[in-house]
C-alpha cells in the first residue's frame, strides 16, 4: 500500500512574519518563535520538533490555548505567561508532534493558532482580557512516504521507472541467480519475468515499455536480449564478447553497448550491424539526439567526456581544458534537451565535484562542492533538478540540487546506504535502494520510492 501524508518527504513550517495570517487588522506579529522556518525535510516516520517562543514586546501576554488543525500534527503545552522582553519567564516551549501515515486526506495545509491574552496591571495585580490570536501557516504538501516496493529477505536493485511512471524495473537475487521483477508504483504489487539458472540483468524499459532491454549469461557470455512481458526471452545480439546494453533508441531499433569492458559500440537492429564508435578505452554513455552525438568518456591516461558524430565519423573532446587546470576526470552523466545541458561529476582541480556543461562544451558550472564525493545521477524530466548521490560519514545519501545549484535538498536521513537510481517522468517522484530496513535479522537492499 502506498500510504500518503502531509509531511513526508518535503514539509516546510513557515514560522514569522511572513507567513502568519491575522483576521482583520491586528498588526504585525507579537511572539518570537524558533526556529523559523523548520524544515522536515529529512525527517522520516514520526516525532516530534521543539519550538521556542519569545515574548519580545514590552507587555505581559498569556498564550491560553495552542492548537492546530491537522490530523498529522498535534502540539503541547499549558496555559504560560510571558514576561516582557528582558524581565524572567519570557520564553517557553512547545513541542510539534508528526505522524506521517496520519494525514490520511492528504490535505496541503494546516493552521497553527495562538489564543493570546493581554496582561493589564493594576493595584499590583494582573488580570488578562481577550487580545487576539495568532495564526501560522503550515504547509503540508501532499507526498509519498519512503515506500518498500520489494520487501523481501534477499538484495533488490532498482534500474528505472517505466516511461510513464507507473512501475518500476528492478532484478533481485533472492535464488541462486539474477531475475528480473515489475513493480506496480500505485498498488505495490509485483511480477516475476524471469526464473531460470542464468544472471537477468536489465537495463532498460523499451520506448513503449512493451519489452525489457537485459543482459543475460545464457550463452556463455554477457549478451544482449530482449524480455517481453510474458517472461520470454529473444536475443538481439548474441557473440563470444561481452556485451552490455547501455541504452535503446531510435523507436527500438538502435542500441548503445559495452563491448568487453573497455570498448563503445552501437548496433543496428534493422540492418543487423555492429559498429565500433571509438578506437580505445571507451565507455558509452548515451546517444543525445538533438546534438546528433554520441557522448562517451574514457581516453588515454585519463577519463574525460567526448562526443563521437556518427555521419563524420569524429571523435572530440567535449571540452578543452586550460593547462592551469588539473583534471584527470570529467565524466559526463545526463543530458536535458530542454537546456541542452549535460551534468557530469569530476576531479577538476582537485575538486570532487558535480559540474555542468553545455552540449557545445562550453560555459561549465561547478554545481556541488563540498568535502563528499558526489555522483549525479540524472536530471528530472522537466531540466529544473539535479537527482545526485553524495557519500557521509559512514554511509551513502539521496540529494536534489537545483540546476544552478543554488538550492541543496537531502532526501535520505537514515543511519544506512541510500543510492539514487532514477526521477519518475514527473519529476518528484525518486527511486533509490537501501539497506534502511532489517528483514529476518538482516538488512538486505530494497528498493524504494519517495516524493521530493
Amino acid at each position: 500500500m502506498i500510504y500518503r501524508a502531509g509531511i513526508f518527504a518535503s514539509l516546510l513550517l513557515f514560522l514569522g512574519s511572513c507567513s502568519s495570517i491575522f483576521g482583520g487588522d491586528d498588526g504585525p506579529t507579537t511572539l518570537s518563535i524558533e526556529p523559523s522556518p523548520i524544515n522536515f525535510q529529512s525527517y522520516e516516520g514520526s516525532g516530534t520538533i521543539q519550538l521556542s517562543i519569545r515574548n519580545p514586546t514590552d507587555m505581559v501576554l498569556l498564550i491560553d490555548t495552542v492548537y492546530v488543525d491537522s490530523p498529522a500534527l498535534s502540539i503541547n503545552g499549558e496555559s504560560r505567561k510571558l514576561y516582557p522582553d528582558g524581565q524572567y519567564s519570557n520564553r517557553t516551549t512547545r513541542n510539534i508532534s508528526y505522524d506521517h501515515d496520519a494525514n490520511e486526506d492528504g490535505d496541503d495545509r494546516a493552521t497553527l493558532t495562538f489564543e493570546l491574552k493581554e496582561g493589564v496591571i493594576s493595584d499590583n495585580d494582573t488580570t488578562f482580557q481577550e487580545y487576539r490570536d495568532e495564526r501560522i501557516s503550515i504547509n503540508l504538501p501532499d507526498k509519498r512516504v519512503k515506500e518498500n516496493l520489494s520487501d523481501h529477505p534477499s538484495n533488490n536493485y532498482p534500474v528505472s521507472f517505466s516511461p510513464d511512471g507507473n512501475e518500476v524495473l528492478f532484478y533481485s537475487d533472492r535464488s541462486s541467480s539474477k531475475d528480473i521483477f515489475i513493480a506496480d508504483v500505485d498498488n505495490g504489487s509485483v511480477d516475476q519475468l524471469t526464473d531460470d539458472e542464468y544472471d537477468n540483468i536489465p537495463v532498460a524499459f523499451g520506448e513503449d515499455s512493451d519489452f525489457i532491454l537485459m543482459h543475460s549469461n545464457r550463452n556463455g557470455s554477457k549478451n544482449i536480449y530482449e524480455l517481453n512481458r510474458n517472461g520470454d526471452v529473444s536475443p538481439i545480439l548474441e557473440t563470444d564478447h561481452d556485451d552490455i546494453p547501455v541504452s535503446v533508441y531510435g523507436d527500438n531499433h538502435q542500441i548503445l553497448f559495452q563491448r568487453d569492458g573497455t570498448q563503445a559500440w552501437h548496433y543496428d537492429i534493422d540492418e543487423d550491424e555492429e559498429t565500433e564508435l571509438a578506437e580505445g578505452d571507451f565507455t558509452p554513455v548515451m546517444y543525445v539526439e538533438d546534438q546528433d552525438y554520441f557522448l562517451l568518456h574514457g581516453g588515454e591516461g585519463h577519463d574525460l567526456a567526448y562526443t563521437f558524430e556518427p555521419d563524420g565519423d569524429t571523435l572530440e573532446p567535449l571540452t578543452e581544458f586550460s593547462e592551469e587546470d588539473t583534471v584527470d576526470q570529467f565524466i559526463p552523466v545526463d543530458y536535458q534537451p530542454d537546456h541542452q545541458l549535460i551534468v557530469a561529476y569530476s576531479d577538476l582541480n582537485r575538486n570532487r565535484a558535480i559540474y555542468t556543461i553545455s552540449a557545445n562544451g562550453s560555459d561549465i558550472q561547478e554545481i556541488v562542492s563540498n568535502p563528499r564525493n558526489n555522483f549525479p545521477v540524472s536530471f528530472t524530466d522537466d531540466g529544473d533538478y539535479i537527482l545526485f548521490k553524495s557519500d557521509g560519514i559512514y554511509n551513502n545519501h539521496v540529494h536534489m540540487v537545483n540546476r544552478s545549484g543554488t538550492s541543496e535538498t537531502q532526501i535520505t536521513t537514515s543511519d544506512y546506504n541510500n543510492v539514487p537510481v532514477d526521477v519518475g517522468p514527473d519529476s518528484e517522484t525518486i527511486l533509490f535502494r537501501s539497506n534502511r530496513e532489517e528483514i529476518e535479522d538482516n538488512r538486505y537492499y530494497q528498493v524504494y520510492i519517495t516524493d521530493f
